[in-house]
């Protein structure tokens, strides 16, 4: 077992991931830390774990020991108390000690660069922050090969790393084995959602509201390809995988993905993943790019994407939105016009990057709720570009992010665009007004009557493209009133804005003028001129 450290701090936040195990998050007074408390087992209890694991293969079938529900199942027969059984299943089916992390939903990364130093973990509320689990050499390799194993591949001397490696839950690790490439063994875990983001999830949670929802409701009808761009973390893929939750139930769909971070509940739908090739040759391998060219010829009526990375798979998708195929997609940018010049440094010919109508920005921002620092995510604006001349977009504002009221306007000056969905979908204003306000009633009411699941938004989807006024009126009955109280957040700065310590690197917020950390004192321009000028007159 890993050593665990014990913080001193406040704690802010308790909650258990598995039943068993308890995580802390404390706040040490100049950063939050994440806290892991064990599952203490006595001398009797560990004396019982050791003759269990001795007599398992004995009594229980293979096949069953993989499988945590029957292994419980048998362990439960066995007359066995819940923390043992918990233990058994960690080692033979589970994750070892890193079970806890692996069963908190709220983590996105779970990062161990090197033994003998403190795990990592990236928070969906508080962010990144270090942890109390200091595992050996030994402990890092056991679970490198662990990992690998769990993922149907395997890490050696000889293949010393895994670039991505797909875990029965679905996430994604990458890997390296002892000290071939790397000071020490080293993983890295990406972690999704368990249960995928939908419309009315991101409503309830302030990223987006139910108008822009209705808006991009109405985009992806009418079959304009959306781009969704932002920095790391912004919740790009998220978006993502809510917005093809919203294409019509009988529309066929290609999901194309480097790793199966999105899911969505369409039957007619066809899932293509990346494979890496498990040698030093490419021999075998099949790229994001190659999955949309096979998807081109299977006549769907979307291509959806996770993220395009590289020159070849952005080309393809271009080209395909180009065909007349509706499509969803992400890529890092930091505005519009850094978008198409991304476009233009991949060699997407003019004629095919103006295809790309609609663009949604992200933004991770750092908010305080309740005195607690917490990481927000929102979308800071909805773009319609309308011309593009030497890769220069011209575009209408659809929607603007105003940070001090934590909200998306709407922008009355958009007539253009309007316009041009109504065309699309063969409708007049009027009809199209109508219709906006449909679709925004709709995601507000099922947001509040807290239809938050895949399958049951996606079941009232389908009642609501049948008879819509009959599916609101059923939402309202759901619900008599709102809640008297709203929930405020204060946001403190885009996270573009955060700066850190030039002393020790502890994360600061534009208001800090002493980090709180290590005391180094932040001067201003003037003041460091004014420091200097001094210094040369002395």
């Amino acid at each position: 077992m890993p050593n665990y450290l014990k913080f001193n701090g406040k704690v802010i936040d308790e909650y258990s991931s598995d039943n068993y195990s308890r995580i802390e998050i404390l706040d040490l007074g100049y950063e939050y830390a994440y806290q892991v408390v064990p599952v203490q087992l006595s001398e009797e209890e560990n004396l019982m774990l050791e003759d269990v694991m001795e007599r398992l293969a004995y009594r229980i079938k293979p096949e069953d020991l993989l499988d945590g529900c029957k292994l419980e199942r048998a362990l439960e027969k066995w007359g066995l108390n819940g923390k043992i059984i918990y233990a058994v299943k960690c080692e033979v089916a589970g994750y070892s000690w890193l079970e806890p992390l692996m069963a908190d939903e709220k983590l996105e990364d779970i990062q161990c660069f090197k033994a003998e130093s403190q795990i990592k973990v990236t928070h969906s509320d508080y962010g990144l922050m270090q942890t109390n689990i200091v595992p050996s050499s030994g402990e890092v390799d056991r679970i490198v090969k662990l990992l690998a194993y769990r993922g149907g591949s395997a890490v050696s001397i000889f293949r010393a790393k895994e670039d991505s490696v797909i875990l029965p839950t679905g996430d994604r690790a990458a890997l390296t084995f002892r000290s071939e490439i790397s000071p020490t063994s080293s993983f890295t875990i990406r972690k999704f959602p368990r249960d995928p983001w939908t419309p009315t999830k991101m409503i309830n949670t302030g990223m987006i509201t139910s108008d822009a929802m209705a808006f991009l409701w109405l985009c992806i009808d009418a079959k304009l390809p959306v781009m969704i761009f932002g920095p790391m973390a912004s919740g790009k893929t998220s978006l993502a995988n809510s917005l093809a939750m919203l294409i019509r139930h009988d529309s066929s769909i290609a999901l194309c993905q480097d790793a199966p971070e999105m899911k969505i509940p369409h039957e007619n739908i066809l899932n293509l993943f990346e494979r890496r090739s498990r040698t030093a040759s490419s021999s075998g391998e099949v790229t994001l790019e190659d999955l949309l060219t096979h998807a081109l010829r299977r006549s769907v009526d979307y291509v959806t994407v996770n993220e395009v990375r590289g020159r070849r798979e952005v080309y393809t998708f271009a080209q395909a939105v180009a065909l007349g195929h509706g499509g969803i997609t992400s890529i890092h940018a930091e505005s519009v016009e850094a978008v198409f010049a991304r476009l233009k440094g991949y060699g997407v010919e003019e004629s095919l990057a103006e295809n790309i109508r609609i663009l949604v920005e992200t933004g991770l921002f750092i908010g305080e709720f309740n005195g607690k620092r917490v990481r927000l995510r929102r979308v800071k604006g909805i773009y319609f570009q309308f011309n593009l001349k030497n890769y220069r977009p011209k575009y209408n504002v659809i929607f603007k992010y105003d940070s001090v009221e934590d909200r998306l306007e709407f922008n009355e000056n958009n007539n253009y665009a309007l316009k041009f969905i109504a065309d699309k979908l063969y409708l007049d204003h009027a009809s199209l007004n109508e219709d906006l306000n449909f679709r925004s009633k709709f995601l507000d009411y099922a947001a509040e009557a807290k239809i938050f699941s895949v399958n049951e938004l996606f079941n009232m989807l389908k009642k609501f493209r049948r008879d819509p006024i009959k599916t609101i009126e059923n939402l309202k009955s759901m619900f008599t009133s709102k809640p008297s109280m709203e929930r405020r957040i204060l946001i403190l700065a885009d996270s573009s804005e955060i700066k850190y310590c030039p002393r020790c690197g502890f994360q600061l917020t534009p208001k800090l003028t002493v980090c709180p950390r290590c005391g180094f004192k932040l001067y201003s321009k003037l003041e460091a001129e004014i420091g200097e000028l001094n210094s040369n007159l002395r």
